[in-house]
């Protein structure tokens, strides 16, 4: 009798996904090698807004969110259009979602600066440091989109 209720449950338990994922094409999905740039949308990272008491600072910030909303509806126009293969895109999401994450650390040390008037030399290392890493990853970005 233990055995036939062991037996049972066992069954029980791995027939469930089984059940779960019948008619829902999962299998389908996961062959599926080309997929819409709908699927990459909610993927692309997004600059966070901040706000500068300086003009010039809040200008460069407002130009750096301007060039990357530009960039990505580029990004996904160019991949509806069947530009890109498949690979190609996830190497340019990823490094389109570096440039922003360094973007934001970027705007994030320049906002202690602005709050802060002593400026100890790690902010100013991290100002440096990550505008240089947002620029390479936007050198990247624009290698990868626009070769021919």
């Amino acid at each position: 009798m233990k055995k036939i209720f062991s037996i049972i449950i066992f069954i029980v338990i791995f027939s469930i996904p089984n059940f779960a994922n019948a008619g829902e094409g999962y299998i389908e999905q996961l062959l599926q090698f080309k997929v819409g740039p709908e699927a990459f949308t909610m993927n692309l990272a997004k600059i966070k807004n901040v706000s500068f008491i300086a003009p010039d600072t809040q200008e460069v910030f407002d130009s750096f969110k301007e060039t990357s909303e530009l960039l990505k509806n580029e990004i996904l126009n160019r991949y509806e259009n069947d530009e890109f293969e498949y690979y190609t895109m996830q190497g340019i999401v990823s490094n389109y979602n570096s440039y922003v994450y360094y973007t934001n650390k970027l705007f994030y040390y320049l906002s202690l600066r602005e709050q802060y008037s002593d400026l100890d030399s790690e902010t100013e290392y991290g100002v440096s440091k990550n505008y240089s890493k947002a620029r390479n990853y936007f050198k990247r970005l624009k290698y990868l989109v626009y070769k021919d």
